[in-house]
């Protein structure tokens, strides 16, 4: 099934940018991508809505507050399924070890 899917660089990551985006690759193609030299925590906040409230949303907030990420949405088949597989659940008492 065609999906598409959010995924964000974080700032510890961007030294590892071309690494990420090859091991991603396989499972589609990149049908946006912007660069931010420095994200507001407003911002953010917003997109870690679904937090709120808890150490992880501060954590998350303070973590990239004025710092560069990269922000692609990546289209392909079971995307979402192939991304999870490979980068680790967002939940981690769902993630595998490593």
């Amino acid at each position: 099934m065609l999906e598409e899917t959010l995924m964000l660089i974080k700032p510890s990551g961007l030294k590892e940018r071309d690494r990420i985006l090859a091991k991603v690759s396989p499972f589609g193609r990149i049908i946006y991508n912007q660069f931010y030299p420095e994200v507001s925590s407003k911002i953010m906040g917003e997109h870690y809505a679904e937090h709120r409230g808890t150490e992880l949303y501060e954590w998350l907030t303070s973590y990239f507050e004025r710092k560069p990420i990269e922000v692609f949405v990546y289209e392909g088949n079971n995307i979402i399924k192939n991304i999870v597989e490979l980068v680790g659940h967002s939940d981690p008492t769902q993630a595998r070890v490593g």
